[in-house]
């Protein structure tokens, strides 16, 4: 954690895009004590908040990895050719089988998320010494920056539990050791910062028909209900609530299910909150759609995109056939999340792709090899490992099915059936139980918000995490030839990640989680 909390904590919130550390000199450049003087500082500086969001979703740190792939609606492809490189840190994840604190993909989703978090107490430290700007200026400045230290920090407990709770600058090395936080705590700091940002955040509004991609009222009541849902001692009647709070605003679902996630289309009517990324050549693009497509040499007949050879990265976030059978008769979101890609193999076991199909497509009966894949985030761009899609995080139809289980929760079924009702029917399915049970909804979310990074918080959130994590197992040890018996052992403490051990190695206060020997 030394390296995290003294080097990042210091400075790095007053960088606007980049991960690299902030040079304080020599003296002429920008410094904490020269900065945070202007309007445009602080802007720069929030914009520096947000960066981490980018790295945290993206190619960088793939949290879909802990949050999707560790679930039940994808698995991998296994390459027996390539057995470094993802394969050494995501299959662990997926496996439940010889994870622990060296795993570098776990340890960086930590380290990123203490990186945002760093960056915001940077800012809110500056805060009360700003000069008087506009009306309204530092409202929205500190409304944001306690929305993203919240919402990094309900990351962090829902990901590792006990989480070392840092609100203040650290400015030395004494400040920098803590011991972990007991999750309780951290969820009323949690508390604390989103209902600050309620009070302080504008409510949506649009420009051009798009929102600006920031944090607004709207978000921070989304992340609330799902604290509220979610920490051990729950809250049903607030986060109902803070839900229809939400349903009040100006938000509406699209006709069309494809449209959230095209493009063309971000940041419309239907977002709540999603991860800002840009074409180009600024290093703000997104390259995740590489890991989902199937692994092969060349992806050009599927991206459009000449050159390719995907480094031996896809093959991730594969869709389950159980997955894909699991969607009705009708159900017009399976074809708009996931297709087939059909060919033949090439003597190293990757595959060459001859066309795409849609799951049930009789076609793919014609073809040596088919391979699922999502393509949910599968759109036009012009070069290689550079799309401009965002991440979706919160939105409508998300906000109506969380107020539906709150229901339920509540022992209200037959009042959550409307609100399930209003996403199903937008998905082509024209009936909807009278009364709706947690299983119905962990069914509707499983479709609608489909490798959208839901999966694993909804098992925990519910208690279902190992009920249907150890049948699944069953299901994909019977399929997969490549799994050990050792593999999809499922334990209690399993519902958590290892600590990174170089954080432990650097701090005797921290402690690891059980189960994992480092």
């Amino acid at each position: 954690m030394k390296k995290i909390l003294i080097i990042c904590l210091i400075t790095l919130g007053i960088s606007s895009c980049g991960e690299d550390f902030l040079e304080l000199y020599p003296l002429d450049k920008s410094t904490t004590e020269s900065f945070y003087k202007t309007e445009a500082d602080f802007t720069q500086a929030l914009n520096g908040t947000y960066g981490p969001l980018r790295h945290l979703y993206g190619v960088e740190n793939r949290l879909y990895v802990l949050t999707e792939q560790r679930a039940d609606n994808v698995h991998y492809t296994y390459y027996a050719p390539d057995r470094g490189g993802s394969a050494v840190v995501n299959e662990p994840i997926s496996n439940f089988f010889n994870l622990n604190g060296l795993n570098g993909r776990v340890n960086g989703v930590w380290e990123r998320l203490y990186i945002g978090i760093a960056r915001v107490n940077t800012l809110l430290g500056h805060a009360d010494e700003a000069p008087e700007f506009s009306a309204g200026f530092m409202d929205e400045i500190v409304g944001q920056t306690k929305f993203l230290r919240a919402f990094y920090y309900f990351h962090l407990v829902q990901l590792f539990g006990d989480v070392p709770l840092h609100l203040t600058e650290v400015t030395s090395p004494e400040e920098s050791f803590l011991a972990r936080t007991p999750i309780n705590d951290v969820y009323a700091a949690i508390i604390n910062d989103v209902t600050e940002a309620i009070r302080l955040l504008p409510e949506v509004s649009y420009k051009d028909g798009k929102q600006s991609g920031r944090a607004t009222e709207g978000a921070a009541r989304m992340l609330y209900a799902y604290v509220l849902m979610t920490k051990p001692d729950r809250d049903y009647v607030e986060a109902e609530k803070q839900l229809r709070a939400v349903l009040a605003m100006n938000y509406a679902l699209e006709p069309d299910y494809a449209t959230v996630f095209n493009p063309l289309f971000k940041n419309g009517k239907e977002s709540i909150f999603e991860i800002q990324y840009l074409a180009g050549d600024v290093g703000t693009q997104n390259a995740v759609i590489y890991d989902f497509l199937p692994r092969a040499g060349d992806h050009t007949l599927i991206t459009g995109v000449t050159g390719g050879a995907n480094d031996l990265d896809g093959g991730w976030m594969v869709p389950t056939q159980a997955m894909i059978d699991s969607y009705e008769s009708g159900d017009l979101r399976r074809d708009k999340s996931i297709a087939i890609a059909v060919g033949i193999g090439d003597p190293t076991g990757l595959m060459i792709p001859q066309a795409v199909l849609s799951p049930g497509d009789p076609g793919v009966a014609d073809y040596a090899i088919a391979r699922a894949f999502t393509k949910k985030f599968l759109h036009e761009f012009t070069k290689q490992k550079n799309t401009n899609d965002n991440w979706p995080v919160y939105r409508l139809a998300d906000t109506y099915l969380l107020l539906a289980e709150c229901l339920v929760l509540q022992n209200r079924g037959n009042e959550a059936s409307t609100y399930v009702a209003m996403v199903r029917n937008r998905a082509g399915l024209q009936t909807t139980p009278a009364t709706i049970t947690i299983d119905d909804l962990l069914m509707e979310r499983k479709h609608e918000l489909a490798f959208e990074g839901h999966r694993w918080y909804d098992l925990l959130r519910t208690g279902k995490a190992l009920e249907i994590m150890n049948a699944f197992g069953i299901y994909i040890k019977a399929l997969d030839i490549n799994l050990i018996p050792e593999t999809y052992d499922i334990k209690p403490e399993y519902l958590l990640y290892p600590i990174p051990y170089s954080d432990i190695q650097l701090n005797d206060k921290l402690i690891q989680n059980p189960g994992y020997a480092n």
